[in-house]
């Protein structure tokens, strides 16, 4: 009687877990408004509820214990995989991740400005490719996301990398080039003519609406080079209008 208990509870788990994890997402893959309902309303309050725990956290969670401390590439490829085989999450994917890539490397920004960081896989996705002395502003409105998305940059270490001998810059160029999000390289030269080379990341909390227009005065920005939508749909057009004005 027991062994017929526990077999027909491993069949029923099984079947649920075939259900919730291929089936269904299957099913309403292709239609956006299903695919919301599912993955943001009933599989993620259910977890919620299960794990006393955020999607963002157990994202967190799971890069802390999987990706290499210091590698972005494996922060982005460990958050792909989270999404993939775990729960779906709001990034932006490695699909349209690598389209995202080769806009920032053909663009070569000196200043990027992201509007939607949620839990910062874009945020490391964009600030890799960046440019040597280059500037990332990425803004996220939720307080909780933002916490989350400032812990996963900091997973892309070390956070100061130190250079003595700059001369014209090569090995400041190929360091610069694999540092982190938020990293800085700090490079000592006595000649006043050679370069040196900094990357700065800086996630600004709040309402896009709000953030535009300081970013002149208060972040001293009098260009941006590169722009990416990701946050909410309904304030692309009032928001790049407001992007427009002041630059």
């Amino acid at each position: 009687m027991l062994l017929l208990v526990v077999c027909v509870a491993a069949c029923v788990a099984l079947l649920w877990y075939t259900l919730v994890f291929f089936v269904i997402p299957a099913l309403v893959q292709y239609n956006g408004t299903l695919a919301l309902l599912w993955h943001d309303v009933i599989v993620e309050r259910s977890l919620d509820w299960l794990t006393r725990s955020t999607r963002p956290q157990r994202l967190l969670t799971h890069v802390k214990q999987r990706a290499r401390r210091g590698d972005a590439q494996s922060v982005i490829t460990t958050i792909d995989d989270y999404c993939r085989a775990r729960e779906w999450a709001m990034n932006v994917g490695d699909e349209k991740g690598s389209i995202l890539d080769q806009v920032v490397c053909e663009v070569s920004p000196d200043v990027a400005l992201e509007l939607g960081t949620y839990c910062g896989y874009s945020s490391v996705r964009i600030a890799r490719l960046l440019p040597p002395g280059a500037r990332l502003l990425t803004v996220e409105f939720n307080h909780d996301y933002a916490t989350v998305a400032r812990e996963v940059v900091c997973e892309v270490s070390p956070d100061v990398a130190l250079e003595l001998g700059t001369y014209c810059g090569y090995s400041s160029v190929r360091i610069a080039r694999l540092l982190p999000p938020g990293a800085r390289l700090l490079t000592v030269e006595f000649n006043h003519d050679y370069a040196t080379v900094a990357r700065e990341v800086q996630l600004l909390e709040g309402a896009s609406g709000d953030l535009i227009p300081q970013l002149r005065q208060k972040h001293g920005i009098e260009t941006l080079d590169f722009i990416f939508l990701d946050h909410w749909k309904d304030r692309y057009l009032p928001d790049t209008r407001l992007l427009e004005n002041p630059f």
